[in-house]
This record gives structure tokens, C-alpha cells and sequence, in this order.
């Protein structure tokens, strides 16, 4: 089982290793009150310099990297948009799928 927010952790954490996004990126994250709880972990030096985290419409149009829980109820037609294509990166605990990273690709 995972709780609110929880699943972002591992999908902020992937995206701050090295090589696994952009040096100065925007990171559009649904649901948009995950900002704060992102943000918290940035506090704690779990996100790193560079990642900029964004969420809602205007945003969407100029993020590079998309977080979603695996959480479809909650998802907006971005979300449901994205799955059409395959992630990026599938973040995992205990073997089930808990989050999705997509990347935006040829702009």
C-alpha cells in the first residue's frame, strides 16, 4: 500500500541522479497539492538543484519531466493523455507500480 505523496519520493529521487533528467528541468507533478510535499523534500536534500517543480495548465505546456501516482482516479486528461505512450521510468515498491515519470520528447 502506499499513502498520499509517498510514491513521488521515489520518482523525485530517480529523477536526481545523475544522468536520469536535464540539468535545469521543470518537473510538472500531479496532483498539484503534491508541490508542497515535494517541496518538503527538497528541504530535506532529496531533490536536487536545477529540478523546478511545477504543476497545472500553463505549466504542463513547458515541462520537460511528468510525475503521476499510479493513482488513475485522480488523473487529468494529461495523465490519462501520457499513458498512452510508455514512461520513462515506472517507480515500483514491493514490485506493483507506485509512480510514473514521462518525458517530453522533440521539442
Amino acid at each position: 500500500a502506499s499513502y498520499w505523496g509517498d510514491p513521488l519520493r521515489g520518482a523525485l529521487a530517480w529523477l536526481s541522479q545523475p544522468g536520469h533528467a536535464a540539468e535545469q528541468a521543470e518537473v510538472y507533478l500531479h496532483p498539484p497539492g503534491a508541490l508542497a510535499m515535494a517541496e518538503m523534500y527538497r528541504g530535506l536534500g532529496l531533490l536536487r538543484p536545477g529540478l523546478t517543480l511545477v504543476s497545472g495548465p500553463e505549466a504542463a505546456r513547458r515541462a520537460r519531466y511528468f510525475v503521476y501516482q499510479n493513482r488513475r482516479s485522480e488523473w487529468d486528461d494529461l495523465g490519462w493523455m501520457l499513458s498512452r505512450t510508455a514512461p520513462r521510468q515506472v517507480i515500483e515498491a514491493a514490485g506493483a507500480p507506485v509512480a510514473f515519470i514521462w518525458e517530453r520528447q522533440g521539442d
